[in-house]
């Protein structure tokens, strides 16, 4: 969780300045706004949460000793 903080911190300021850069040369502009990224930020954890406690979910119902007997 606090991996994903930091690399969230680290990509939102690189990620806004690039993407000023490069909507600077379009006759029409749009500025970006900090809620496209905490709505990106919110989304991408949202995912790795469902997803990783799906998987969670799934190892805790699973049966022992088929995993062991399998070895």
């Amino acid at each position: 969780m606090f991996k994903s903080f930091f690399t969230i911190t680290i990509a939102v300021p690189v990620a806004w300045w690039i993407g000023e850069r490069y909507l600077q040369n379009f006759a029409y502009r749009i500025s970006l706004s900090w809620w496209m990224f905490a709505a990106a930020a919110l989304i991408t954890v949202a995912l790795t949460l469902f997803t990783v406690g799906i998987l969670a979910i799934k190892a805790a119902m699973a049966n022992p000793v088929n995993s062991i007997s399998a070895e």
